[in-house]
């Protein structure tokens, strides 16, 4: 993508802990008691955002340099300050309060999400009348990171209904301003409405992020839409491939209408037993076709177990699937009860070149498995496996493999 005439606008965003450091400025919060009492008979604030931040900031590290493996005293001490009544603070201090414990529940285990949660939404029901679009992104993206936290179809549809009553940020010009459009694609793909993840889609399909490389410690410019691609690959079981829904819309859609979608739920589902055998490959490059043809002879090869996972979002499917080392994919896409449909792809280095790699998966529910052993009630479902490679815009290969998984569903 060229840096002149393209008219893409560059978006700068922060990852990680970083991402917590978006929002206001102020004075102190350690404050006597004597100077807290003083301050309620006048009516002033006790809280300012450039304390609660450092705050923040300060149990973050803490947080991160225990390992997220147990709470911290800072952080409680948050999390009291969060419960308690903030009705007359700056809505600013109580964004951020809200994004902190966010973030907190998100990495912390053995918490109670739902009243973690709780607490995040109390804390974010204010107007947002008369709010910058960098402050409306930031509740957004605070909103929806909840709700997912959360794994509510709930509320997921009622922030997708205010959402659609609420206007447009004037420009993108932001990360934060660019979550108005990427929440109603995430929420669009999430149940399954593909004429909206089109619509949504195409609002920042131009939009660019600047990346750092972290071999060679410079930044590129990278299509936004590529970040879900990139967090689906680092942390599948949190971040479903929108891209991917986004990218194969049109395909989806024919295959996969919205009157006849599944039950939307969030849920994991165990991988009991796979396998899967090449059936047939094609290339124009006559060694390249000596070894396709070599694989003919292989019979079914079993998968690793543990090396296989399965998550559903709504409507939205992504598994885990290492059959080899070079077999080795994040795939997302529709299901149904009766049908799935994965796609995923991937750049591997041929030599000095970047070869793109592009796979789909399409399975059909076959037989039930009842109960033997350690292994409980399963569906077989059967299917194919389609590996493409690409140098360039010139195709290099393709290969079928026959797929089996025999997955327990978990309602």
């Amino acid at each position: 993508m060229s840096d002149e005439g393209s008219g893409n606008l560059v978006l700068y965003t922060a990852i990680g802990l970083g991402g917590l450091l978006t929002v206001g400025a102020g004075v102190a919060f350690f404050l006597s008691m004597q100077e807290k009492r003083s301050q309620k008979k006048e009516g002033r604030k006790k809280l300012t955002v450039q304390d609660v931040q450092q705050r923040c900031q300060r149990a973050g590290e803490q947080l991160m340099s225990k390992g997220f493996q147990a709470d911290i005293p800072e952080s409680l001490e948050l999390r009291q300050l969060a419960s308690s009544n903030l009705e007359e603070e700056d809505i600013e201090v109580k964004l951020y309060l809200a994004k902190f414990l966010q973030f907190r529940a998100s990495m912390l285990k053995n918490l109670d999400i739902n009243q973690e949660a709780a607490i995040v939404n109390k804390l974010l029901n204010f107007s947002l009348e008369g709010l910058s679009d960098d402050l409306i992104g930031e509740w957004i993206m605070c909103k929806f990171k909840t709700a997912m936290s959360c794994k509510s179809i709930t509320e997921l549809s009622l922030l997708q209904k205010r959402l659609e009553t609420m206007r447009p940020p004037k420009s993108q010009e932001s990360f934060s301003s660019t979550q108005y459009q990427q929440t109603l694609l995430k929420l669009a793909c999430i149940f399954g409405d593909w004429d909206k993840i089109i619509k949504n889609g195409d609002q920042i399909k131009q939009l660019v992020i600047m990346v750092s490389d972290p071999q060679t410690q410079r930044t590129r410019k990278v299509p936004l839409l590529s970040k879900f691609q990139s967090e689906a690959k680092q942390d599948p079981s949190r971040c479903p491939n929108y891209y991917i829904f986004y990218e194969n819309a049109k395909g989806f859609q024919r295959k996969f209408p919205s009157i006849y979608q599944g039950h939307l739920r969030f849920t994991n589902w165990n991988i009991n037993e796979g396998r899967f055998k090449f059936k047939k490959g094609k290339s124009m490059h006559a060694r390249m076709q000596q070894s396709l043809d070599a694989k003919e002879k292989e019979g079914w090869q079993e998968l690793k177990l543990d090396d296989q996972k399965a998550w559903m979002f709504g409507s939205m499917c992504q598994m885990k699937i290492k059959a080899s080392n070079e077999l080795n994919f994040v795939l997302c896409g529709p299901w149904n009860d009766s049908d799935m449909c994965l796609a995923g792809s991937m750049l591997v280095l041929l030599g000095n070149n970047p070869m793109r790699v592009d796979v789909t998966l399409t399975l059909e529910r076959g037989k039930f498995k009842p109960k033997v052993g350690k292994m409980k009630n399963s569906w077989l479902w059967t299917g194919n496996l389609i590996l493409e490679r690409y140098l360039g815009y010139n195709a290099l290969s393709q290969e079928v493999y026959d797929f089996e998984l025999l997955l327990q569903e978990h309602l």
